[in-house]
């Protein structure tokens, strides 16, 4: 994931590094919404405290946001939404098109 991140920062198009790593310009798209999480969240998600449903609704999200929810996650007198309430605690309960997506909504790359 680095790598990706790194080749992108150094102005690379996501197709030029989708091709020098052999994968979809989706699956870089992917990659790089995961590397846009905080560090707090990553590792949650690795650690398998936090399942897919969450990272999904958050690589969609503001890093304020997202320190939002860390926060409500770490007090224990606070409810940290998860699921459809977290979508709808984002994004003010709108949908958001399918065109925004770029995360599967089954599984996402470790």
């Amino acid at each position: 994931m680095r790598d990706v991140s790194r080749l992108v920062r150094q102005g690379r198009t996501v197709l030029d590094t989708a091709v020098t790593f052999g994968i979809t310009d989706l699956k870089v798209k992917r990659i790089l919404a995961l590397g846009d999480l905080l560090p707090k969240i990553r590792e949650a998600y690795r650690r398998e405290e936090i399942d897919t449903e969450p990272v999904r609704h958050l690589t969609m999200s503001s890093k304020a946001q997202q320190k939002d929810w860390l926060a409500l996650c770490a007090d224990p007198d606070q409810y940290a939404p998860r699921g459809y309430q977290l979508k709808q605690w984002l994004f003010g309960g709108q949908s958001i098109p399918p065109r925004w997506h770029c995360l599967p909504s089954r599984s996402i790359p470790a």
